[in-house]
């Protein structure tokens, strides 16, 4: 009776030994496919995953009056119906024109933000644009001894029914934009994408005034007009080339 007992023991204890480790693979198995599965949407909803470094942020960020251009709407509307596409209504009409476009995303010049109210597409030219914007300003930081930053663009182009829905939340948002021509994006001047620790350190007011340097330079050619937008927390741009 005894043996009988240890055997049965022992075969208790190898089936509950199994059950353990089937427990174990089974929640690292769920652990993986909800973290592949919340990259996956991510992506889908258009928020680059950022593997290393850290969002650099403050809300009181401010640009030197210098900085301040006043290029308004109609000025950069001008600009946007000469060089971009014709508007579309629906994003689903705006899927036929996206070929002539470039899709922006996050690389080493910039960094994309989720867009909830636009799409990261832009003209050839604007993207060009924003990837000078974007060189010019690390190129900055680097001569001056700081560490590394990029900027974030915030919106990019928009259908009329997209700027139909800001303007009803957002009173500063224009009704007819040069967002919806494709030659046009935002940039923050509050928040910046810090992808080491290297070099000296440089707070957010110092950024937003190197971002300015930046769009002065590039302005001063007739590359583009820009406007500080002090509620909305970022430089208004439209390529002219």
């Amino acid at each position: 009776m005894a043996k009988k007992s240890k055997k049965r023991h022992k075969r208790s204890g190898k089936k509950r030994g199994l059950q353990r480790r089937w427990r174990i693979y089974a929640i690292v198995g769920v652990a993986l496919l909800a973290a592949v599965g919340g990259v996956l949407c991510l992506k889908n909803c258009g928020l680059d995953v950022m593997l290393k470094g850290s969002i650099v942020s403050d809300a009181t960020a401010t640009a030197d009056s210098s900085y301040q251009f006043g290029d308004l709407n109609p000025t950069q509307l001008a600009a946007a119906k000469e060089l971009g596409i014709t508007p579309a209504e629906t994003r689903d009409e705006l899927k036929e024109r996206l070929d002539n476009l470039v899709k922006i995303a996050s690389n080493d010049d910039y960094r994309v933000d989720y867009m909830e109210h636009s799409m990261p597409y832009l003209t050839h030219g604007a993207e060009q644009l924003l990837s000078d914007i974007g060189k010019g300003f690390q190129q900055r930081l680097k001569e001056e001894g700081y560490r590394e930053h990029r900027i974030i663009v915030t919106s990019a182009l928009r259908t009329i029914e997209d700027q139909t829905k800001l303007s009803k939340s957002n009173a500063n948002a224009a009704k007819q934009s040069a967002h919806c021509y494709a030659t046009t994006f935002d940039i923050t001047y509050t928040r910046f994408y810090r992808p080491t620790g290297d070099g000296a350190d440089i707070d957010t007011k110092q950024l937003a005034n190197v971002l300015g340097a930046t769009l002065k330079e590039l302005r001063d050619a007739s590359r583009c007009y820009v406007k500080y937008e002090m509620r909305q927390h970022c430089f208004h741009i439209t390529t002219r080339k």
